[in-house]
This record gives C-alpha cells, sequence and structure tokens, in this order.
C-alpha cells in the first residue's frame, strides 16, 4: 500500500508542475534583458542593460553574472559554435567569446552607431545593425568589419538571413530591406505599416513572419514580395519578438508578459499565460518544447512544454498508448490530434528519452534501451497528454 500512495503523490505533484506553463526563473539581477541565446539544451546567455551577461550551464535553472568591458545596453546574440559567441549593444559594441561566454573581447566595428542586432551565417561572416540604418559586416570572424549602405535611415532592429545570399532586416517606420547578394546591396520591401517591425524570423525560403510595436504579426509567402495581418483577436500589445520551433509553431513576445503561439503556421494565434506582467523582449527555444523568454528588471521565463494551456488525462481524449507494460517499443496513436513531439520522463521528472519534430498522428518509440520500471510520457500536441506507463 504505501508503494501506491507515493505513485499517486508523484502522478499529482507532476500533474500540477505542468499546468504552469511559463515559470519564472531566478535570473539574480533585476537589470532589463534584451535577448537570449543557447547553444544546446544546457548552455545559454542573455545580455541586457548596464553591459549585463548572464550564463546558465544548467538550462536555465541557475544563471552566473559574467563581467565584461562595458556597461552599454547589450541587445543581440549570436553563436557560430559551442565555444564562440557575439553580443552586439550600443555605441558601435560587438564582444567576442571564444570560452562559451566565461570571457568577453571587444572587437573594434569600426562605428559608434547603436547597434541592435547581430547575425552570423557561418563561423566567419556576420552582421550588425542599428541606428541610422548602420550595417556593418564582418568576413573573417569579427577581426575587421566594413560598412555597408542600407538605403535607409531608419533604426534596424532585427536580421535574418534564409541562405548564404537571401538576408532581411527589419526597422523604425515599417522597414524592411532585402539582399540577394550576400548583403553587398539591400533594397527596400513594402511592409504595408509606418510603425516599427522589431524583430523578424523565416520558417523557409518563402515564408517569414514579423513583428510590430502596434501589435501586429505580419507574414510572407513569397520571399517578402508582400506582407499580410495574421489575426490576433482581442486587444492588441506591443510585440518585440518573434520564432518559430518548425513551420507551424511559432510565438511573439511583447508587453504585460505577452506570449502569443500559433501551431498552423501563422493562421491563428493564441495568447498563452506568462505569469508576467513585464515587457518581453526575447523569445528563443532549444527544441520543440523547451523555450526562454526574457525582458524587464531581469526576467527570465521557461517552459518545458511549449507553454500549453493545460494537461489533460487520457480519459478526456482518443489517444492510444499500446502495450502497456512494454519492453521493446511503444506505440502511440491519436484520432484527432497532431502529436509534435513526445519524452518519457522518470517519477522524479528526469528525462530518458525524446523524440521531436514528429508532426504526424501516429508515432513509434524504441524503448528496448530503458532500464525497467515506472515512467510517464509526456505528450505534445495541442495540449499535453500525460500516461503512466511500465517498461518491463
Amino acid at each position: 500500500m504505501k508503494k501506491i500512495h507515493v505513485f499517486i503523490l508523484l502522478f499529482c505533484t507532476l500533474t500540477i508542475a505542468a499546468q504552469a506553463q511559463w515559470t519564472t526563473m531566478n535570473s539574480g539581477t533585476t537589470d532589463d534583458l534584451y535577448a537570449v541565446r543557447f547553444s544546446d539544451e544546457d548552455n545559454g546567455l542573455v545580455c541586457g542593460e548596464n553591459g549585463t551577461i548572464l550564463k546558465t550551464t544548467n538550462g536555465g535553472i541557475n544563471w552566473v553574472i559574467v563581467p565584461c568591458s562595458t556597461t552599454t545596453y547589450l541587445n543581440s546574440i549570436a553563436y557560430t559554435s559551442a565555444t564562440t559567441a557575439y553580443i552586439a549593444g550600443y555605441d558601435g559594441t560587438v564582444l567576442k567569446s571564444t570560452d562559451s561566454g566565461n570571457s568577453w573581447i571587444s572587437l573594434n566595428t569600426g562605428t559608434f552607431k547603436h547597434l541592435t542586432s547581430v547575425y552570423f551565417l557561418d563561423a566567419n561572416t556576420g552582421f550588425a545593425a542599428g541606428e541610422s540604418g548602420e550595417i556593418i559586416k564582418t568576413s573573417d570572424a569579427g577581426n575587421t568589419w566594413t560598412k555597408i549602405n542600407s538605403g535607409v535611415s531608419d533604426y534596424l532592429h532585427s536580421i535574418f538571413f534564409t541562405s548564404p545570399d537571401t538576408g532581411y532586416m527589419t526597422g523604425n517606420a515599417g522597414a524592411i530591406i532585402k539582399t540577394t547578394n550576400a548583403g553587398t546591396t539591400w533594397s527596400a520591401l513594402n511592409s504595408g505599416t509606418t510603425v516599427g517591425i522589431y524583430s523578424l524570423y523565416f520558417t523557409n525560403a518563402l515564408n517569414g513572419f514579423a513583428v510590430t510595436y502596434d501589435g501586429n504579426i505580419l507574414k510572407t509567402s513569397n520571399a517578402g514580395t508582400t506582407w499580410t495581418s495574421q489575426s490576433l483577436g482581442g486587444f492588441l500589445t506591443p510585440l518585440t519578438s518573434v520564432y518559430f520551433t518548425d513551420e507551424n509553431n511559432g510565438y511573439a513576445v511583447g508587453v504585460v508578459g505577452t506570449i502569443n503561439h500559433t501551431n498552423n503556421g501563422g493562421a491563428s494565434w493564441v495568447q498563452q499565460t506568462s505569469g508576467s506582467v513585464e515587457v518581453l523582449q526575447a523569445v528563443y527555444f532549444t527544441n520543440t518544447i523547451i523555450g526562454y523568454a526574457v525582458g524587464q528588471g531581469g526576467t527570465i521565463l521557461k517552459t518545458i512544454n511549449g507553454g500549453v494551456t493545460s494537461v489533460k488525462d487520457f480519459s478526456d481524449e482518443i489517444i492510444n498508448v499500446y502495450p502497456n507494460p512494454a519492453s521493446d517499443a511503444v506505440y502511440i496513436g491519436t484520432e484527432n490530434n497532431i502529436i509534435y513531439s513526445v519524452q518519457m520522463v522518470t517519477p522524479n521528472g528526469q528525462k530518458v528519452m525524446e523524440q521531436n519534430n514528429i508532426d504526424e498522428q501516429k508515432v513509434q518509440l524504441n524503448i528496448s534501451d530503458i532500464k525497467p520500471g515506472l515512467y510517464f510520457l509526456e505528450i505534445i500536441g495541442e495540449q499535453m497528454y500525460r500516461k503512466a506507463i511500465v517498461v518491463e
């Protein structure tokens, strides 16, 4: 009987924990934070005002402050490898680390303009952009930088390349510019808006999304030739950052703790509960379900289930898991839902396996290497579903 009581307690504890879609992490700072990036699921960086750089090596559970040589605003992060990263900021600042973010050197960029975005195509080729339409490019891993004529005088806020030749930047006054020759020249696109566009993300060569400070999400399906506003519904709040984990699932964050999610490629968006009222400045996911949002007052939020709205018991849905108990393989099938990802965890929450980017109604898991015992399957679809399973 004692074992049965322990099992019930663990199950209830896990169910309650999963209903908190986004969890506030202890950042150790009250400075505003503007960017977040990870090199893998464990190792990540956050930067912000007053030269703040934070580092985690355990998936955001703990953050340590990393000293650097500047006290200016740091606005954007780019990794080129597990050990090499760049941070761009005000006064022409570009910092570089070659030891996984433990130490930083300041690069000579040749500009004193405020830089708001940095983006690298590979280990050597990168761009930074910002104030007054300033664009600088490096072809030697940041050793030297060359100024490029953007053709605009507005602040540029975001950079994204869909190939080594084709890239986009967005900025104030509805600015969207595009290059098709690796950044040598840029041409203006018609965004259909005159308000600031703070972030953009492309899921492939044709489909891209941009978020505006009047709360709209713009989408292109023809590589930027035209842009249309997506339906959000309700009261629109200014949006600051957009990120997609695949062609269907995307997140857009903004003021008052706003987090919007789409699971159908932007056709519709649903607001998630962030638990925060702070301005969120950036969002990033390390896989399809683990993500982070950072912002005002040292805010760092984390989700481990894609920010889904609730956890449902299998009795409420037509989802089959068989056999159970299982030894070599387990099958998961659903008639009316798309399965995005599955992970198997121990009763204390330790992940033992996962399968991402499924996007099917049926999936087979190979569990032949899993030790015998009690586990939980956590299945991410429109919501998060959980099933206890015994491995023999």
